[in-house]
């Protein structure tokens, strides 16, 4: 405290001269000391001010590092006047015992860029007492990429978000360089920096072009530089081994720094790891230069073991199946130590502009309990969204029911529509994805499952293993937050899942129930208007008796008597048909919309289901304790030594390391872990039932379509047999009104022959009822009552025109739907 309060008069004094903001803003930005008053009495003479450096209009500190390399270290500074913090890039002895030439093409390389993801440059100034040139740059205050990946919280590799911003923004950047002809030749997490915008975007910046030079494509270049673990196998072999070799080097050793740099982002670890890491460099260099193509990882576990390749991404990688895919694609190809198969800048950029440009959408398996990603190009459609489930899920095109915001996907998007004009999905706001034809869902067992453990502390204290094993503390711990995340989140899917059948079965079924009763109402019409036929033709039957030449229509007659009996039995058909039909279907309305039996076993089941409100909140209070823990643990180890009384408190910290881990694990397998399982099993037995009902309105569904197909058949033909009534009865009055009828007692009549009735003539004399045909007047009546009968065929034939209409446009609707169903089999047959 004396030490800041000496520190502090001194500072007054020596800034005096300046304006009053830059001291104001100046000593807390850079020096990180607490304001205290300026009262106390403190001698200046006694505190030295040698790490306080300036410039014409930049001032730093030398205490404030942000960083160092080779050839110089970046301090944290401020503008005098406005106290705008900067970064401020000074230059060591080795530095300028370099050519001029060479120190200067740094300053060239940075003037000359100008681009959202290279670290802008602001000044280029000398220092006050040496005179020796700086660099001021824009101050990227979130840190370098290697400070986040040291991170235990990324020990893993970043999230998939992150990861989609790293490349994007290293793309981009590495763009901007090889259009303007420059090589960086030192690419690494530490030379990118994480700049945090003013309206507060993530942006990922190239900085320290102290190797960078200008280099066309086809030009080579001599000189070493780079760090060792991302150095070109050429490179390495050279400035790391040390072995003779006149191997001229490109502008794509770039490449090999970026694939090894984007295989860091994605795992947390380093791709080519020999045992002993930078001691066993000969094991190094026979990883990186014997893999065989398409392998992006060996490491090798102990000493002069074998070396494990792989040509995927570990299992602990936090990137889900589908950006995993397309990413070993290019890491594939850009870590390839044989110079005929390794990209180019060009291919390098096509891959990474079509990874980053591809629309992602988040889908939940239900029948799994899976979360997937895909990664999609913007002008591809429905099927080809499908068929990327199939690859990552198993379920074929046909078997997939895709629901979203409450609703059928299929209704809020056409399928030939390209996906970028799709709803954006998210985590909590997926595709959900139900398999129609398994009943099955699977517990989330397997997603509690944990890639590592927390490890215990010995009894003895060792400052430099205790900070190591609490870093590995601190890791796992993040991991079971992220597993608690995905759980709970999972579990709301889960249970939200038959809140969204349910309302989708229902108004299936009242769509259903209000084309079977059109329907209905259609075949009941058709059946009155059958029924009218054949009292026409029985009608006009009765006048046979009064036709001399009754003889002539013998043939139409038949044909006519043949087509009614067709119609009849049609008819018949037609009713059992529709009736059971209709009976089934509201059977099943019954059961969804009036006694709501689904509705009722999930409320039951969801009531017993434990809730997991507050166990997000519960693990990130136990992460950030451990991690308090594992911060205190590396000030202890870089204090080197410690009294016994900050041993007690050390040990005290162990303590709640082991303590808090064991509440955080228990958090995770007896309350989240069992909740999901719980909610799972609980899906499982309804679900059941529900896919019941969900196949039943699909059987349903199809029978209707066809019933109403064979009822629009039936109705044409009864049309043309009507026709066909109209047009004999026509023929038959007209020459009735031309010929005196001529009776034949004898014979019975037409109707009764033709329709198999049975002769009421005995004894060759007709009986008193058929005498009474004999009059004129009677068939005068039989006239008036077939023209009336006519009449009526006619008022239903236009009635039924309507219902036809609209019945037409509901099959139509339907046989659209059925069609999408068939090809949507028939692709996931031939797939």
């Amino acid at each position: 405290m004396i030490l800041q309060l000496a520190f502090h008069f001194v500072f007054k004094q020596f800034l005096c001269k300046s304006n009053d903001i830059t001291i104001l803003i100046f000593y807390p930005a850079v020096l990180k000391f607490q304001q205290v008053p300026f009262s106390y009495s403190i001698t200046p003479a006694t505190f030295n001010m040698n790490y306080l450096r300036s410039s014409t209009h930049y001032m730093w500190s030398t205490t404030d590092v942000l960083g160092k390399g080779a050839t110089g270290s970046v301090y944290k500074g401020v503008h005098k006047k406005t106290g705008e913090a900067v970064a401020v890039k000074t230059f060591n002895h080795t530095s300028h015992l370099r050519p001029l030439e060479v120190q200067m093409r740094e300053f060239e390389v940075m003037k000359k860029c100008d681009h959202e993801n290279i670290v802008k440059m602001l000044a280029i100034e000398e220092e006050v007492e040496s005179q020796k040139k700086i660099i001021v740059m824009e101050l990227c205050d979130a840190g370098s990429l290697f400070t986040i990946l040291d991170d235990p919280e990324n020990t893993y590799g970043l999230e998939e978000e992150e990861f989609h911003r790293v490349l994007k923004d290293l793309s981009a950047g590495m763009k901007y360089l090889r259009d303007n002809s420059i090589i960086h030749r030192d690419l690494k997490p530490g030379n990118i920096m994480k700049f945090i915008s003013v309206d507060g975007r993530s942006i990922y910046k190239l900085t320290d072009f102290g190797a960078a030079r200008e280099l066309e494509d086809d030009q080579q270049f001599m000189s070493l530089y780079g760090t060792e673990e991302y150095l070109h196998p050429d490179m390495y072999e050279r400035a790391v081994l040390r072995h003779p070799a006149n191997k001229p080097f490109r502008a794509t050793v770039d490449l090999w720094s970026i694939g090894v740099t984007l295989y860091h982002v994605a795992t947390g670890s380093l791709p080519f790891r020999p045992y002993g890491g930078r001691k066993n460099r000969e094991t190094m260099h026979y990883i990186i230069t014997t893999k065989a193509s398409g392998v992006i990882s060996g490491v090798q576990h102990s000493e002069k073991g074998p070396i494990e390749w792989s040509k995927e991404l570990p299992k602990t990688c936090l990137l889900n199946q589908g950006l995993r895919d397309l990413v070993t694609v290019l890491l594939a190809g850009i870590l390839e130590c044989n110079a005929d198969r390794m990209w180019t800048f060009d291919q390098f950029f096509e891959c990474a502009t079509d990874i980053i440009t591809r629309r992602v959408f988040h889908v939940f398996y239900m029948n799994e309990g899976k979360e997937i990603c895909l990664y999609m190009q913007p002008n591809k459609t429905l099927q080809d969204l499908k068929e990327q489930i199939t690859l990552q899920t198993n379920v074929p095109c046909a078997n997939q029911l895709l629901l979203f915001n409450k609703s059928l996907l299929t209704s809020l998007v056409h399928p030939s529509a390209e996906i970028s004009t799709y709803p954006t999905t998210s985590h909590t706001e997926p595709i959900i994805l139900v398999h129609t034809e398994n009943t099955d869902v699977k517990d989330l067992t397997r997603l509690s499952a944990l890639s590592a453990c927390f490890p215990n502390f010995p009894l003895t204290i060792n400052l430099s293993d205790d900070a190591a094993l609490a870093k590995t503390c601190c890791s796992v711990a993040h991991a079971v937050k992220r597993i608690v995340v995905k759980l709970v989140r999972s579990r709301e899917h889960l249970l939200r899942i038959p809140e969204i059948l349910l309302s989708l079965a229902v108004d299936n079924v009242t769509k259903l129930c209000s084309n079977c009763d059109v329907l209905k109402q259609k075949a009941d019409d058709i059946y009155h208007m059958c029924d009218q036929l054949e009292r026409n033709f029985t009608l006009v039957s009765e006048f046979l008796p009064f036709w001399s030449n009754k003889h002539d229509i013998d043939n139409e007659l038949q044909k006519l008597s043949l087509l009614v009996s067709e119609k009849k039995q049609l008819k018949e058909q037609v009713k059992q048909k529709v009736v059971p039909l209709y009976s089934a279907i509201h059977v099943l309305k019954q059961k969804l919309l009036v006694s709501m039996h689904l509705q009722t076993e999930w409320d039951l089941a969801f009531a017993e289901c434990t809730d997991l409100v507050g166990c997000i909140e519960t693990a990130d209070t136990y992460v950030k304790t451990i991690r308090g823990s594992w911060q205190s643990f590396v000030r202890d180890k870089n204090s080197r030594a410690l009294s016994s009384h900050d041993e007690k408190f050390h040990n005290l910290e162990k303590a709640k390391i082991q303590h808090t881990s064991k509440k955080l694990e228990s958090l995770l397998q007896d309350k989240c872990s069992k909740s999901c399982i719980e909610a799972s099993n609980k899906l499982d037995e309804w679900y059941s039932g529900m896919q019941a009902a969900m196949v039943q309105n699909q059987c349903l569904k199809e029978d209707l379509m066809l019933a109403s197909a064979l009822l629009n058949n039936y109705s044409t033909t009864l049309k043309e047999a009507e026709c066909q009534a109209y047009a004999l009865s026509k023929q038959i009055i007209s020459s009735l009104k031309s010929t005196k009828p001529e009776p034949d007692l004898k014979q019975p009549s037409y109707a009764s022959v033709l329709l198999n009735e049975s002769s009421p003539v005995q004894n060759g004399i007709a009986s008193p009822q058929k005498l009474k045909l004999l009059s004129k007047n009677n068939s005068l009546l039989l006239l008036q009552k077939l023209k009336a009968e006519h009449s009526s065929l006619q008022e239903i034939a236009q009635e039924n025109n309507t219902y036809i209409e609209r019945i037409s446009e509901l099959l139509n609707n339907m046989k659209i739907e059925c069609t999408q169903t068939v090809n949507s089999r028939k692709s996931s047959t031939e797939a």
